[in-house]
């Protein structure tokens, strides 16, 4: 997942910078079915699955077994400020944001 398809593949395949907004990546983590990566402004993008709101992403919450293919940005943080970190384990995902 992230390359925009839902076929397995065993080879590291490049993301295009077109799924970030063209916003360059400075950190991606993963949980056991999604991914997460924080860009150099402070963006939060997601892809994988997320049945149980892991992704973050809002229409994640009304959709059984959601999953995204492809990186999309998370909404739901906090307006104008930037995460400035992010880990991931099994069905969590924490960030850490800027102060105000």
């Amino acid at each position: 997942l992230g390359t925009g398809e839902s076929k397995n593949t065993l080879k590291p395949t490049k993301i295009p910078l077109s799924y970030f907004n063209k916003e360059k990546v400075s950190d991606i983590v993963a949980g056991t079915t999604m991914c997460h990566a924080v860009t150099v402004t402070g963006s939060v993008y997601v892809w994988g699955s997320g049945n149980v709101g892991q992704t973050g992403l809002l229409e994640a919450r009304r959709i059984r077994n959601f999953a995204t293919e492809r990186p999309k940005k998370i909404e739901a943080l906090p307006k104008g400020r930037a995460v400035t970190a992010i880990s991931s384990s099994v069905d969590h995902v924490l960030a850490l944001v800027e102060n105000e």
